[in-house]
């Protein structure tokens, strides 16, 4: 335990979240899975976000669950300025279009 402690003091402080989802020790799946939600949290913004749910990102095919609607329509215009934002912030993730789709499953 203690050079845990002294470890961590060496390096000096480190904002929580810092080392992202490698980090945490997870499969290489589930962490490329969390880091494309959080991407898509902040791509889209946290009411869009709410509303629709990314789902896989297949062969750079980003599929999203809107449900039919309002939020749908809006999502089918925001999404060339959403794609730009993917490219720009997130390149390694690959994102080169998107689909939607009505059903989560």
């Amino acid at each position: 335990m203690r050079d845990v402690i002294g470890e961590r003091r060496a390096r000096g402080f480190e904002p929580l979240g810092a080392a992202g989802v490698a980090a945490l020790g997870l499969a290489a799946s589930r962490a490329r899975e969390l880091e494309l939600e959080a991407a898509w949290r902040r791509v889209a913004g946290p009411s869009l976000a709410r509303r629709a749910r990314v789902i896989a990102l297949r062969r750079g095919v980003l599929a999203i669950h809107v449900p039919p609607g309002p939020w749908q329509r809006a999502l089918r215009r925001l999404i060339p300025e959403l794609g730009a934002r993917f490219a720009r912030e997130y390149p390694r993730l690959g994102v080169a279009r998107f689909r939607l789709v009505d059903s989560p499953g």
